[in-house]
């Protein structure tokens, strides 16, 4: 039995030769929460990181393969997130690794030619799918954040609404944004409850956030964002619109923003081979410009809610004077 450490992750010598150490199997040291390597004779050789319910940067030595150290090591880690009251568990690892986690039951999610995404826990991708209610005739959907939800989001709703005879929309649950995910589910509920062909879903830990998306393995960011939007898309496509006969998805245009942009370019490019239609819709505009979140965060930031009010709904600016205005 090898003895596990845990990393001081304030201790820059510590890092460092943690960092090193991951940089032999072309790996970086992303976000991490915590980190635990194994150490033999003054030298690292094996690791593993956590980041919210994430497993990450893991890596043997190839000197010890086939030690029993990946089930030592894991199994630890599982402790750890059992401990933080973490059940359900995601792991990126390198594809050649799959293997290993499932003999481990870890459940693979996605793959591609260098990654492959893992879970473990209770909350299987099946049982998320089996608890949502399913519809007959042409079935669409939208995911948006909705940081906060605004009247852009709202003319999407209802555009997209029209041209299906059912429409799901999902709310990304990751807690990363602005506003709480229990603030934002809430108001894309009340914003949409005059759609009656419209049901309102929390997005479920499977449309993985680009937060916890793995910039370790990828150095260019241009590839970070092309490959997270292949894997959200091909775990949309490949569970998400199979399950629930979604054959449309609507996003709204993104002419400023490069990174969205390409974002929609790749997962259109994904969709249409599972015969779903990506339909770009051009944002609502007041006053020649273009209604937005981020717009309606930057004059929160300022304090200027009288430019806030014109541009979300009235439940959406009730909810900012009462818990977000400074």
């Amino acid at each position: 039995m090898f003895t596990i450490q845990k990393v001081d992750l304030n201790n820059e010598k510590e890092v460092v030769l943690l960092s090193d150490f991951l940089q032999r199997f072309s790996l970086q040291l992303d976000l991490v929460d915590q980190s635990y390597v194994i150490i033999e004779n003054d030298c690292i050789i094996a690791t593993c990181s956590l980041y919210k319910n994430v497993l990450k940067c893991f890596a043997i030595d190839d000197k010890y393969q086939n030690m029993g150290i990946t089930n030592q090591l894991i199994s630890y880690m599982l402790k750890v997130c059992f401990d933080l009251n973490i059940q359900d568990i995601f792991i990126f690892t390198k594809v050649v690794n799959a293997k290993i986690f499932k003999g481990l039951n870890f459940e693979e999610i996605y793959f591609n030619k260098s990654i492959s995404l893992l879970h473990y826990g209770p909350t299987t991708i099946n049982k998320v799918l089996s608890d949502i209610p399913k519809y007959d005739g042409l079935i669409g959907a939208i995911v948006m954040n909705a940081n906060p939800f605004t009247l852009g989001h709202q003319y999407l709703v209802e555009y997209a609404s029209q041209q299906v005879d059912h429409l799901y929309v999902f709310v990304v649950q990751e807690d990363v944004s602005y506003f709480s995910f229990e603030d934002r589910y809430m108001l894309v509920l009340q914003g949409c409850s005059k759609y009656k062909n419209v049901t309102v879903l929390p997005s479920s830990i499977y449309m993985i956030s680009s937060a916890t998306f793995p910039t370790y393995f990828l150095k260019d960011e241009q590839i970070v964002v092309s490959e997270h939007a292949r894997m959200d898309a091909t775990i949309f496509a490949q569970y998400f619109a199979k399950t629930l006969s979604i054959k449309k998805r609507f996003v709204g245009q993104e002419p400023l923003d490069v990174t969205t942009d390409m974002y929609n370019q790749v997962m259109k490019d994904v969709l249409t081979r599972y015969d779903i239609q990506l339909i770009v819709i051009p944002r609502k505009e007041m006053d020649d410009q273009v209604i937005s979140a981020s717009i309606v965060r930057k004059y929160l930031n300022e304090g200027k809610l009288d430019k806030i009010q014109p541009l979300v709904p009235d439940t959406t600016y009730q909810l900012i004077l009462e818990k977000y205005a400074k």
